[in-house]
């Protein structure tokens, strides 16, 4: 008796082109819809960790006037060396702020670029 359903129910089912569906297959759409909600998360995170990031590159590409600063320190502390004779690298701090400002004039050619 539940071979003749069976027999009716696949004959039903091929009537109207209904197919099953494999179970493995519904397993593994769930475990990728699974992963593309933690994309999209991932993905909302990082555009917003971006756009902070963003906000605080144009605070630098905008204008420093510390960098400004620095640049006219180091033009005048070379004159004054060179007046007295003396090498501005035998002045205190002299070369780091020299390093430094190349450093942050490099960082923000890389910045101004994104």
């Amino acid at each position: 008796m539940y071979k003749d359903y069976e027999v009716k129910l696949n004959a039903i089912l091929d009537k109207h082109g209904v197919h099953k569906v494999d179970l493995a297959l519904a397993d593994n759409i769930q475990e990728q819809a699974a992963m593309m909600k933690f994309y999209l998360k991932d993905m909302d995170k990082a555009g917003k960790d971006f756009k902070k990031a963003k906000g605080r590159v144009e605070l630098y590409t905008d204008g420093m006037p510390e960098l400004k600063d620095a640049k006219k320190n180091i033009l005048a502390a070379k004159k004054g060396a060179k007046d007295l004779g003396v090498d501005p690298n035998t002045i205190k701090g002299f070369k780091d702020l020299v390093y430094f400002v190349k450093e942050v004039e490099n960082e923000l050619k890389l910045l101004k670029k994104l």
